[in-house]
């Protein structure tokens, strides 16, 4: 864990909507929320979240992964929430020129765990172990940050590889 003190959020929208006005720009033509190079796809934060960032609104992310009884068990939702975002998200895209969801098997096999065990641990919201979920994050070309990092940070973490795509190998 980073010793930095986290930045709140919604201040943090708040300012740069304040910037964008004084610039005397529209926000809807300096930041986009939704599409592929959106703010919700960079984070990994529902639509509806990052626009009630930007409003200044407290977010309720935080609230639901904060367990401060267990953090370590706190982390397990956060992070098959985060892979389940990057499945959706993460497209393959096909000889016809297609976009689809990556088999499951794809992704867990780059992880060197069956698709059946994947699948059930997604399913009971239990999160693979640290060195799965960096080979998972790896097949989508994030790094473990992605998943693993405070809501605080959603977004704020680099690409491992932005210019590789997801299911490239190294």
């Amino acid at each position: 864990m980073s010793a930095v003190p986290l930045p709140n959020p919604a201040d943090t929208g708040k300012r740069i909507v304040a910037l964008i006005g004084r610039a005397g720009l529209e926000r809807s033509d300096v930041l986009r929320v939704e599409g592929g190079g959106g703010l919700a796809f960079a984070s990994g934060l529902a639509v509806v979240e990052v626009e009630a960032l930007l409003r200044g609104s407290q977010s309720t992310i935080a609230a639901t992964y904060a367990d401060t009884r267990d953090p370590v068990a706190s982390r397990h939702p956060q992070v098959v929430d985060r892979i389940l975002f990057l499945r959706r998200t993460r497209l393959k895209t096909t000889a016809d020129g297609s976009r689809q969801i990556y088999p499951l098997a794809e992704s867990a096999a780059s992880a060197g765990m069956s698709a059946q065990w994947l699948d059930k641990l997604l399913k009971i919201g239990r999160a693979p172990n640290l060195h799965h979920a960096a080979e998972i994050a790896d097949f989508f070309s994030e790094d473990i940050a992605f998943l693993t990092d405070p809501p605080a940070h959603f977004g704020a973490s680099p690409r491992a590889d932005p210019q590789r795509p997801a299911g490239a190998h190294r």
